[in-house]
């Protein structure tokens, strides 16, 4: 049952509380509840560790406590600048396509239909367009920069 449980618990913790997360933001439309689930899940997850840990001498006190919050705030603060990036580059670079990406990758690497080792109107036309918007957003983002960096000197 022990071994049972530790080889189940991360698939389960993960996907129950991504169910959790999406269903919170799909009926509610607020984030603001998903801050009670991720506190929520950070006592789950130390609760099983006390439960059943992974190995019971990396739970017993080693006189290490401060280097442990080190760490700690270490691994916690670069994965939540990590997550705060998605946020900030979705407003720097409002241009961005999923889809403009998609087209060009999908053409780079699939054969054309048109003739072998040619490239279709349609592909020529999708890559035109990805590069055309991969141009708007460096144009944005140098013109933000700009403006950035002279309102700071002046």
């Amino acid at each position: 049952m022990r071994t049972l449980v530790q080889w189940m618990f991360s698939p389960l913790f993960f996907l129950s509380f991504i169910f959790a997360a999406s269903s919170i933001s799909q009926n509610t439309g607020s984030a603001a509840w998903l801050i009670p689930l991720l506190l929520f899940a950070i006592v789950v997850s130390f609760a099983a560790e006390k439960w059943l840990p992974y190995e019971k001498a990396w739970n017993t006190p080693q006189g290490d406590f401060g280097r442990d919050i080190v760490h700690a705030i270490v691994n916690e603060g670069s994965l939540a600048l990590t997550v705060a990036f998605i946020p900030i580059m979705t407003a720097i670079v409002p241009h961005f396509s999923i889809g403009n990406a998609k087209n060009l990758i999908d053409g780079y690497f699939s054969p054309s239909p048109s003739k072998p080792g040619g490239k279709s109107e349609e592909l020529k036309r999708a890559q035109r367009e990805c590069l055309a918007n991969l141009q708007k957003q460096l144009q944005y983002v140098q013109s933000v920069t700009e403006s950035q960096f002279f309102s700071k000197t002046q």
